[in-house]
């Protein structure tokens, strides 16, 4: 199988996921969905961009193997909290120590390619 047809067949497992939530829902208001690691590049970026500890309470290791890249950290409210360009093969300790408890999603993109990759980050207490 070529990897067009597999990237499109994720892509559309991603939609059929999204669609049947939606469909399921009644009433006011809205549902967050959140998908994870839904490309068809997830094995190449996971070795590119790794984060420890998850959970974390005090400090964050964002560790890039690979690419130049942008950072984001944002919080449930939509808030970006932390940017940062890394360069290839860097390490960033991030203090988390005076941030709220909570669930983030950090967001990553390569310079070379054109989507956005997220994963979710707990800090605890």
């Amino acid at each position: 199988m070529k990897n067009t047809e597999i990237a499109f067949g994720i892509v559309l497992c991603c939609l059929f996921a999204q669609i049947a939530v939606a469909q399921t829902c009644t009433g006011a208001g809205s549902l967050p969905v959140l998908v994870e690691n839904c490309t068809a590049t997830r094995e190449q970026t996971a070795r590119q961009l790794s984060i420890s500890p998850n959970p974390a309470s005090e400090v964050l290791m964002i560790k890039n193997d690979g690419n130049p890249m942008q950072v984001e950290i944002i919080d449930l409210m939509g808030r970006i909290v932390f940017v940062k360009k890394l360069d290839g093969f860097t390490t960033t300790l991030l203090d988390i120590s005076n941030w709220p408890e909570g669930i983030y999603t950090l967001c990553w993109r390569s310079e070379r390619l054109l989507h956005a990759f997220y994963s979710r980050i707990e800090i605890l207490r």
